[in-house]
């Protein structure tokens, strides 16, 4: 779970004009309810530690009454300190459990941040497979293949059939890359570029929780020399 990143990659979707709207629609509530939740989360902190400071103080101060008023021959009131003191400690488990409470509702939220992801695993995937076709000279970061579009693609752990379609110059142990070294051969570079043009086309189909293209491969598209990629921003992948 990284939730900084999937924070950052809900904005991202949101931003983005080619964006699927349903998954933009999405976005905007997973964030919304994960702003309350911090929101509700960020008061009950607060106000347990204002308790517990106030708790501390009534107990703090049991003793130091004490001997001022047996110093000034007072009537002591310990009875009535005793009783401000538990008072103030009743207070406290109830402060600590809301706390506790709010911080579960929070983690809760953000735990639904990766797994709004899957939920829009198919719309997602297409979407991503049109940028990484808009150039399929390119092997890496580009202005549409960002840290932000890699970090949606890992979170929707898609699993593929264990072979990959007859022709492609794929292992077959190996999960379909969105950005990959520029030393692959030509083959396999076109290999990948064809998985993702059938992805943009809607051929993928799922079976027992595997995915694969439905198409064969009568031919692979062509590859000029790799183009060098853009860094990835540092903000982003390195939060």
């Amino acid at each position: 779970m990284n939730n900084p990143k999937d924070i950052s990659a809900w904005h991202f979707i949101i931003e983005q004009n080619d964006a699927p709207a349903t998954c933009k629609a999405t976005g905007k509530e997973v964030l919304q309810q994960l702003t309350r939740a911090v929101a509700v989360a960020e008061q009950k902190a607060k106000q347990a530690g204002e308790v517990r400071e106030h708790a501390a103080d009534k107990t703090r101060n049991i003793m130091p009454t004490l001997k001022r008023e047996i110093a000034e021959g007072k009537k002591h009131t310990l009875s009535d300190l005793v009783a401000q003191a538990l008072k103030a400690d009743d207070m406290l488990v109830v402060a600590n459990l809301e706390k506790q409470y709010a911080d579960q509702l929070a983690a809760s939220v953000k735990a639904q941040l990766s797994a709004a992801f899957r939920r829009h695993r198919a719309e997602l995937l297409q979407w991503i497979a049109t940028r990484r076709i808009a150039d399929i000279n390119t092997h890496g970061h580009t202005e549409l293949i960002t840290p932000e579009l890699l970090h949606i693609y890992e979170s929707l752990s898609i699993l593929w059939q264990p072979k990959w379609n007859e022709g492609l110059a794929l292992n077959d142990s190996i999960r379909l890359p969105l950005v990959f070294d520029a030393r692959w051969t030509r083959d396999s570079h076109a290999s990948v570029a064809w998985v993702w043009q059938h992805i943009a086309l809607g051929d993928v189909r799922e079976r027992n929780g595997k995915h694969y293209i439905a198409a064969y491969v009568e031919s692979l598209p062509h590859i000029e020399t790799p183009r060098p990629p853009t860094p990835p921003r540092k903000g982003f992948a390195n939060s």
